[in-house]
């Protein structure tokens, strides 16, 4: 298991966008569900500016003191240029900003904490920036019964060097010869059939692998060893999280933690969000006793496409959550395609 720790920098705000509610589903074990799908020319990076945006301005942030901005999704804007440069532009960000994209999804947020921090580390700027998020609307799944309740988000995480901060440690385990019990093995460059043209516009040729089975047997063994080799770096005073599609699943939950905090109401209200699921939590959270307590030290869990298992801690001050908004903006410079 590799972990990372880094001192003096700071969660300083976070903030997370998604679209207005397009229906309700009645999902067994949970009760209604507001589903929350973004307009069709509208993409993960639409919300992920808005949240930035908002972060930008709630905190009058220099933009030249920005120095690196990491955008992390399964459904980013283009195959190319990266959707972090067009961020970037759009953010009005310095052109020395470091930009890159990383194709992650349910993990994104603590790989985004841990690149992001371990970049501020060595550079010359006091702000980092992380936008991660997905729009589940555009994949097709309907197979799985959680496909039912997937909604479209955008969080916007802002790091910053801090003398005070107090340690943000990670660490991570990864399974790649378990790569397709959960993915999307078409949209890219390896064909399954040369002999069937790729259709780009039919959402069957994005449709996602997920091994119910496979999966369930991977939290039952791989999860909870993982989650056991971290004990030692929680704290009992913590709060516990665990992405939300995990949480569906229940195999672990004989070995909560008398901290745990159970997703259904964050669910309940935004679907089921992937890599924003924590940060809506966190968002619900603000509003409850955690906001009164000054720092809370926050124990996060993800299971993610790869596999992948990620576990992070860091402290945070419930007034640097933002509230939750809703956005039907749509960036109109440069039109979504959807052929290859």
């Amino acid at each position: 298991m590799t972990t990372f720790k880094t001192d003096h920098i700071s969660v300083a705000a976070i903030a997370t966008t998604v679209p207005p509610v397009s229906k309700q589903v009645n999902f067994e074990g949970i009760g209604e569900v507001n589903i929350r799908h973004c307009l069709f020319d509208q993409t993960t990076s639409d919300l992920g500016f808005d949240a930035a945006n908002r972060i930008i301005g709630t905190h009058d942030i220099n933009l030249e003191e920005i120095g690196v901005l990491i955008f992390l999704s399964r459904t980013p804007d283009y195959r190319s240029p990266t959707t972090a440069a067009i961020l970037q532009g759009r953010l009005n960000l310095s052109i020395d900003c470091i930009c890159y994209d990383v194709n992650a999804g349910s993990n994104g947020m603590a790989l985004g904490i841990t690149l992001v921090s371990s970049i501020l580390k060595g550079i010359n700027a006091v702000y980092g920036l992380i936008i991660v998020g997905d729009t589940p609307s555009k994949l097709y799944n309907p197979d799985v019964p959680w496909s039912t309740i997937e909604s479209d988000a955008a969080t916007a995480i802002l790091l910053k060097k801090d003398p005070a901060a107090t340690l943000i440690t990670s660490s991570t385990r990864s399974f790649g010869h378990l790569f397709d019990e959960f993915s999307i093995l078409k949209g890219g460059f390896r064909y399954y059939d040369k002999n069937i043209p790729f259709d780009a516009t039919d959402k069957n040729n994005f449709k996602v692998n997920f091994d119910t089975a496979g999966i369930a047997q991977f939290l039952s063994t791989e999860f909870v060893a993982f989650d056991q080799e971290n004990t030692t770096e929680k704290a009992a005073s913590g709060i516990t999280i665990w992405y939300g599609g995990l949480s569906l699943y229940r195999e672990p939950q004989s070995t909560l933690p008398a901290n745990f905090i159970l997703p259904w109401s964050t669910i309940q209200a935004y679907g089921h969000t992937y890599a924003s699921s924590i940060a809506l939590q966190l968002s619900m959270l603000s509003h409850q006793e955690y906001a009164l307590g000054g720092p809370t030290l926050l124990n996060l869990f993800s299971v993610g496409e790869g596999m992948s298992l990620w576990y992070i801690s860091f402290e945070i001050d419930f007034s640097c959550v933002l509230a939750t908004q809703e956005c039907t903006e749509i960036f109109t410079d440069f039109s979504v395609t959807h052929e290859i």
